[in-house]
């Protein structure tokens, strides 16, 4: 579904990113784990234009993306729940749902009775100002606003950052539902622990370059990934 290749991104003299190729196939988990800094997520909003690449390609189903705004990318079904979760803080838990929802003409009663199944707190707090809101909460209401913009691929940029371990948990089965569903994932993340848990596939990153990738299974049992990143 998605292609990376060859993608480079500089930040002034600094490469970011150097020659990565990474392939998410439809429906699967992708998951890329690596240390802070390692370019995660400048790969991240590279795919969602926020950043423009020194060279290579990003293809959805063949065509390039990197010709598209960020609107434009949007439209084409891939949408980004940012690290930080960004959330509009004086707004309320509803009204942050419904700006996911700006690009669509037309939204059925039951996608949001499907968006309120997975997250039933949003659903109690739907009148709360999303500032008032637990950070495992306000991560929540990231992923609801994103998914009523009807994602093909759905980009996660460190869900779990500042969570308790048992809202990890949470979100990471929310992940696997919505992933079961018919949505594609592309997961960075910090917990190598959980992100090769859930993964099909998956990406190690090191100071920009792509050092190892396999299934989630065979990379949980590398020695190499154990000794850096799973405390082995």
């Amino acid at each position: 579904m998605l292609e990376i290749k060859n993608l480079s991104v500089s930040y002034g003299m600094i490469e970011a990113v150097k020659n990565v190729n990474i392939t998410i196939n439809d429906n699967e988990i992708c998951s890329l784990i690596g240390a802070n800094g390692a370019g995660k997520t400048t790969i991240m909003h590279t795919i969602s234009g926020l950043l423009s690449p020194t060279s290579g390609e990003i293809l959805l189903d063949g065509e390039n993306l990197l010709k598209m705004s960020s609107e434009e990318i949007v439209k084409r079904g891939i949408i980004q729940v940012p690290e930080g979760r960004r959330i509009f803080q004086k707004m309320s838990v509803n009204e942050n749902i419904l700006l996911g929802a700006y690009q669509r003409k037309n939204i059925e009663d039951e996608e949001y009775d499907y968006i309120y199944s997975l997250f039933p707190i949003l659903k109690e707090r739907s009148k709360q100002l999303a500032g008032t809101l637990s950070g495992g909460e306000q991560q929540m209401l990231a992923m609801a606003r994103a998914l009523v913009g009807k994602p093909k691929i759905m980009l996660l940029d460190e869900p779990s950052m500042g969570l308790a371990p048992l809202l990890v948990k949470n979100i990471f089965d929310i992940i696997k539902t919505i992933n079961e569903k018919g949505t594609t994932i592309f997961l960075v993340e910090q917990n190598a622990n959980m992100a090769l848990a859930i993964a099909s596939h998956a990406y190690v990153m090191e100071t920009g370059k792509i050092a190892l990738e396999g299934t989630g299974k065979e990379l949980a049992e590398s020695e190499k990934v154990q000794k850096l990143y799973l405390g082995g």
